[in-house]
């Protein structure tokens, strides 16, 4: 009898132990449950935040896209008004460039009469007896360019000619540059005689010797 003082205490302790059981497990249960909540709430709270930068981004690059658009429009605008600019420069000058080549030719012709403006590679027609057409070609580069001529003479009358046909250049100032007379050793045709039978038609070419490097721009034709 003595011993179930002990007894009963050490049985109520054993239900005491026995009640805290479940208490336990439920608080356990309830943190992992709260960390899982906090772990997807992080995770919700990332992916918006990347959705957010990488909208942050896009709209960026759109901005970076229409300013280089609108700057790449008004480089267009600016270089094309610099192109109609310049072309109206160009124009103008050359009115003015063909004003004073105009005024030039006026006083060259005025102080050297009869001059014809030389043209290369073409078929020239000049008004001198004997000459019915000149061509003028050029040959070799820079300080070794040479002229050449091509003529063809006709005798359109009855009687047989010996004529002395020579051709003078001139550069753009009406200085002389380079003289030739037209010799039967120039003939493309094998021919002994000088004159020209009544209506011979005869072909002439050769080499035009000039005194300096100055394109020519004019000719004259001494016929006698």
């Amino acid at each position: 009898m003595v011993d179930q003082p002990g007894t009963a205490k050490k049985a109520y302790s054993g239900k005491a132990n026995t009640v805290s059981h479940p208490s336990l497990y439920g608080e356990r249960h309830a943190h992992r449950h709260q960390s899982k909540r906090s772990k997807r709430i992080r995770t919700l709270q990332i992916v918006n935040l990347l959705l957010a930068l990488a909208l942050v981004a896009v709209i960026i690059g759109w901005i970076n896209a229409r300013v280089e658009y609108q700057n790449a429009e008004s480089m267009r605008f600016e270089l094309a008004m610099d192109l109609r600019k310049s072309e109206a420069e160009l124009e103008t000058l050359r009115t003015r460039s063909a004003e004073m080549q105009a005024d030039l030719n006026s006083l060259v012709n005025n102080r050297l009469p009869n001059l014809n403006p030389l043209e290369l590679d073409q078929t020239l027609t000049v008004d001198a007896p004997y000459v019915r057409n000149i061509t003028f070609r050029e040959t070799g580069l820079g300080d070794r360019r040479q002229y050449e001529y091509s003529a063809v003479l006709e005798n359109a009358s009855r009687e047989p000619v010996t004529p002395k046909i020579r051709l003078l250049l001139f550069d753009d100032l009406g200085i002389q540059t380079g003289s030739v007379t037209i010799a039967k050793e120039a003939a493309t045709s094998n021919s002994d005689m000088e004159f020209l039978a009544p209506g011979e038609i005869r072909a002439y070419t050769d080499k035009i010797p000039t005194a300096t490097t100055a394109r020519p721009r004019y000719f004259l034709v001494l016929a006698d």
